[in-house]
């Protein structure tokens, strides 16, 4: 046949040639189109559609290279396959030599080529500048050539053609996800299609990692998705710690004065020191070396490790930067990209094709002050939903045209969840909108982290879609997809759902904590559930009524089979919202407080459906939660932790001596379902403020740094016990040019309800981005980290001149990955402070109490009882049920043996030392005491002395010395308390400690308990004081019984015209059973 031109051809990707040199392309190929001369015997007019399939019976045969690569092989039997289910017709596949072997019988066949040109003299030229994805359909005369310059252009090349001319659609992964219209024929019509993506590489997390979801990595293919450069996270592989952390320590973060070896070679939270000699020539040789054993690979990831941890970013450090990047962190840009570029350079000397991608994040997200070598290829991180703020988008677009000046190659690192996000987050618009803007910009790759759930519907396939072609109008493919899941009848409603949840995310959130508190950082926190606050249990049930429409309308078994799949999804989503405890207002009467206690069931029912759904999902490929919500901490307990805490204010404040809340609540605590009995013995554990968990948590102990505390500095800043600024006492803590960080303990938990609380002020007028959180890492027997919980993010601007508090309320589990967790590290984390100073004082960490541990805590439990019970009330009728229960066991008849002690003391028993308040004597002599001292000094019995009854003791200018009495003993316990205060108008000089000296049968000391020893400058002239010892007396020491029992005030250094005044000295002690 004589050649002729083409009546028409499609091209579909980018019009104008790529400036990138990594991904170049010539501009449109020359239009020419020949009919061959060879052609099989059926002729076909110009322009006349080939049938490939007519009345379901096959008029094509699928013809393969010899020895085809396995990509071409899949290809071609993907086209058959999707053309046997669309039409029934099989069509053959085979090779040239195997048609010419068949003898004829297939001679009149349309002969389709995969991967291979059959001869075709003009798909050099139509192949010719794609990148490596493109391809061509090129059909001509009785022939069809389906090729890409690579094999996956070739894949890419049949899946459009069964796009196109079958109709298929891979909506979601799975048999369901696919639309496959069934029809009898099938035509090409006579034009050529020649298409390549926009962008050369596109990818979402987690891409080639779903081996464990075929079904999900064979939608990534079928929807042209294609990871073509390494860039993520690498240096701890290209330097490993059980390689250079004993023959290179330099090449590691100095911490403590000491190089930071990490523990294993997957450890991420450090950096190599970009400026230690020799790095960057042992950098060189590694990667030339890999590329040596790796002839195919075509990049290396020069990816920072994660979480931070740079060396120069110490303050100590010669190299320290001394400057703060966009996001508040120490800007490593320069330090860090000028080693990336003397390292490309050395590989590029023996490997000059090959490419370097990396990450432009956290501390390196700021271009440079210089060009990069021309092979990187930075991948800028942000999460672009937060571009839904003007004033975000603004600073993004100047942040990838400052990039642009230094770098001839643009790559975008997005965080498209997703799971584990507890609500359908789609943004399909904008996300539209910026990849519109990625094109424009010279963006060349794409990657996300999305982990998709298929709950957001469109989201995964529009993105797929866009990265293909970002030009492509979202709204008809959103229609269409719409349309195809589950039919024309049920499309609106369907969109309807969609369309709801996309205003919500791009409108209704932007004025919350959450998104105003991270959305200048580099992601949102997925990992927080604050937006749940504004789901109203309406607009839930509207939802719900959307979705089941969808699947009353839907019409055919797929479609119907889709719409139950979006219906399942959405359950979850469900659940979350019914099953959170929302932010509710403080209580300012008992109605209001009794109805914070309310409305549990439908809250405990939906808690427990959404962890049994996301198990329930696991087996299947599009309700499977890549991310499971356990392992980001977005579990909470049926309470709200402000709702907790502003109980607990109401509690103290208006019935401190009991009432209508507080009744209700011991009700709950003693009956109530063992949720309700959690929390309510949480709120009697915080009220009464007697055990708590943290030590030292109002910071009045240390010196510049507060005792029993840590603290954690991610890079810069410092954390001081400081006098500055204290909420109560004297002291508290001040937080100065912190990046990040906080002040640590680590207490021993248990499983259930943990409660926290700390208070925080900035300086009047503080406007700025910093933030403020409570977190636990959870820790195992070892003290192995093996889960984390944090609270609520909450701006320090909240806080500008007054003191507020950050709270948190966490449901400990028992078990985590099989561990028991016996620990937890609590962690006050401030968060972008490096301008300015915020305050911290009066931490509360609580958890219930099965014991009251009296061994430990008796004299605070006996000082409660006195000043908040003193009729009696709920505390002290535990110490009595403790002594009257019928639980035994050894621990707790020790506990009893406390109780009955405490009650003792709580009831004003009779004292076992004669005349505790010395209310008989002779003169300055107080009947059964003895007085001991040096020949300076004076004890005496007198009226000014006396707290109860008419005497007490004076003991005036005295080196050391007090009273003493000895009684008869027997082994059990023992508690003593004398009343002391300073003369007013007398100096407070010197101590006063308790003692009792454990005697033998002759009189002879052979051990002793001491108390504290109490300063007197601490005593507040006239006013009495306590001072309490308590321990156990044994039978015997070293062998020799204990007979005896002395007690003894010690006054030392009561001098100078000192006067101390004791009085009320009681002594009690409980036999052993």
């Amino acid at each position: 046949m004589s050649t002729s031109k083409r009546s028409r051809r499609i091209w579909m990707g980018t019009s104008k040639r790529y400036r990138k040199p990594m991904w170049l392309c010539v501009g449109l190929a020359i239009l020419v189109a020949f009919l061959w001369n060879d052609a099989p015997s059926r002729a076909y007019a110009l322009g006349t559609p080939l049938h490939i399939v007519e009345n379901g019976t096959a008029h094509a045969v699928i013809l393969v290279p010899e020895q085809a690569d396995p990509v071409i092989a899949r290809a071609a039997g993907e086209l058959a396959e999707y053309v046997l289910k669309s039409t029934g017709a099989t069509l053959p596949i085979m090779t040239e030599a195997e048609l010419q072997a068949n003898g004829g019988g297939l001679n009149g066949h349309v002969r389709i080529y995969v991967g291979d040109s059959g001869s075709d003299p003009h798909m050099s030229t139509l192949l010719s500048g794609l990148n490596s994805d493109g391809f061509a359909i090129h059909p001509h005369g009785t022939r069809i050539v389906i090729a890409g310059s690579t094999p996956s252009g070739t894949l890419y090349g049949v899946y459009e053609f069964l796009e196109r001319y079958a109709g298929v659609r891979w909506l979601m992964p799975g048999d369901n996800g696919e639309d496959v219209p069934s029809q009898t024929d099938l035509d090409v019509p006579d034009q050529d299609v020649v298409m390549q993506p926009a962008f050369f590489s596109r990818v979402f997390s987690p891409g080639v990692s779903w081996t464990q979801a075929p079904e999900r990595s064979d939608w990534l293919d079928k929807n042209r998705l294609h990871n073509q450069i390494q860039f993520h996270h690498n240096l701890l592989k290209l330097f490993p710690p059980s390689k250079y952390g004993s023959t290179h320590p330099e090449y590691f973060p100095v911490r403590n004065g000491q190089p930071y070896i990490p523990p294993t070679d997957s450890t991420h939270g450090w950096q190599p020191c970009f400026t230690a000699p020799g790095i960057v020539q042992e950098a060189i040789q590694n990667i030339i070396q890999y590329f040596g054993d790796h002839p195919e690979e075509t990049s290396y990831s020069l990816g920072m490790n994660d979480s931070g941890g740079f060396c120069e970013a110490n303050p100590a450090h010669p190299d320290y930067p001394n400057k703060i990047n966009s996001i508040g962190l120490v800007d490593m840009s320069d330090i860090y990209y000028g080693w990336v570029n003397q390292v490309v350079e050395g590989v590029l000397d023996v490997y000059p094709d090959k490419w370097f991608g990396l990450l432009a994040y956290q501390e390196v997200m700021d271009p440079p002050s210089f060009a990069l070598t021309p092979r990187v290829v930075p991948f800028l991180t942000k999460d672009r939903m937060a571009w839904a703020d003007p004033a975000v988008e603004a600073a993004g677009k100047a942040q990838v045209a400052a990039w642009a000046a230094v770098s001839d190659n643009l790559a975008w690192y997005d965080y498209m969840y997703g799971t584990p996000y507890l609500l359908p987050r789609v943004y399909n618009h904008l996300m539209a909108d910026n990849y519109k803007y990625a094109k424009q910009a010279g963006v060349s790759a794409h990657y996300a982290e999305l982990y998709p759930n298929w709950g957001e519907g469109p989201k995964p396939w529009l993105s797929a879609k866009l990265q293909w072609d970002p030009d492509a109008d979202e709204d008809a493919l959103l229609q269409e997809w719409y349309v195809r899941a589950v039919g024309p009848t049920a499309a609106a409603d369907l969109a309807a759902y969609y369309d709801h949840w996309e205003q919500f995310w791009t409108d209704r959130v932007l004025s919350t904590d959450w998104f105003q508190s991270r959305k200048m950082t580099t992601y949102l926190e997925f990992n927080y559930s604050e937006y749940l606050n504004l789901v109203t249990d309406q607009e839930i049930a509207d939802s719900r009524a959307l979705l089941e429409s969808v699947v009353a309308k839907a019409q055919t078994a797929p479609q119907k089979a889709r719409a139950n799949l979006l219906l399942r999804a959405f359950e979850y989503y469900e659940a979350s919202a019914l099953s959170y405890p929302k932010d509710e207002p403080a209580p300012t009467d008992s109605t209001s407080a009794l109805a914070l206690l309310d409305g549990l069931d439908t809250r405990r029912l939906n808690l427990q459906k959404r962890l049994t759904l996301v198990d329930e999902f696991k087996s299947d490929p599009v309700l499977a939660h890549p991310l499971d919500p356990r392992t980001y901490s977005l579990e909470w307990p049926l309470w709200n932790a402000g709702t907790f805490w502003n109980l607990v204010a109401y509690l103290k404040q208006e019935e401190p001596g009991g009432g209508t809340v507080t009744s209700h609540i011991a009700g709950l605590a003693a009956s109530g379902s063992p949720s309700e009995q959690a929390f309510a013995k949480l709120l009697q554990e915080a009220v009464r403020g007697l055990f708590p968990l943290e030590a030292n948590g109002s910071f009045e102990n240390g010196t510049t740094s507060a005792s029993s505390w840590a603290n954690w500095i991610q890079s810069i800043g410092t954390i001081q016990r400081s006098t500055e600024n204290p909420r109560t006492g004297a002291a508290g803590l001040k937080i100065q040019g912190l990046d990040r960080g906080g002040p640590v303990q680590v207490m021993p938990v248990k499983p259930g309800l943990f409660a926290a609380r700390a208070y925080y002020s900035a300086p009047n007028g503080y406007n700025g981005k910093g933030t403020i959180q409570l977190a636990i890492n959870l820790r195992d027997a070892a003290g192995k980290q093996i889960g984390t919980a944090k609270g609520k993010t909450v701006p320090l601007s909240a806080g500008a001149g007054v003191w507020r508090e950050s709270v948190f309320l966490y449901d400990i589990p028992a078990l985590i990955g099989g561990a028991e967790v016996k620990s937890a590290q609590f962690i006050v984390i401030v968060d972008g402070v490096q301008d300015s100073t915020v305050y911290v004082d009066d931490v509360s960490v609580y958890q219930a109490n099965d014991s009251m541990n009296l061994a430990s805590n008796f004299w605070r439990v006996l000082d409660y009882i006195r000043t908040n019970e003193p009729l009696g009330g709920p505390l002290k009728q535990s110490v009595t049920d403790t002594v009257y229960g019928t639980v035994y066991g050894s621990v707790y008849e020790t506990e009893r043996n406390w109780a009955k002690l405490l009650l003792r003391v709580v009831d004003s028993a009779p004292s076992e030392a004669i005349n505790s308040s010395f209310e008989t004597g002779s003169g300055a002599s107080a009947a059964s005491w003895s007085y001991w001292y040096s020949s300076t000094g004076s004890i005496s019995r007198t009226t000014e002395a006396a707290r109860s009854g008419q005497y007490g003791l004076k003991i005036k200018d005295i080196p050391r010395g007090g009273p003493n009495q000895t009684i008869t003993a027997s082994p059990g316990l023992f508690a003593a308390e004398v009343w002391y205060t300073v003369k007013p108008g007398t100096p407070p000089n010197g101590t006063i400690q308790l003692s009792v000296n454990f005697l033998d049968a002759q009189g002879k000391t052979i051990a002793n308990a001491l108390s504290e020893v109490r300063a007197l400058s601490g005593a507040a002239p006239g006013a009495w004081s306590p001072l309490g010892l308590k321990a156990a007396i044994p039978a015997a020491v070293n062998g020799t019984e204990v007979k005896k029992l002395q007690i003894v005030i010690i006054a030392d250094k009561v001098q100078n015209g000192a006067e101390l005044l004791v009085d009320d000295l009681m002594l009690y002690t409980t036999p052993n059973p």
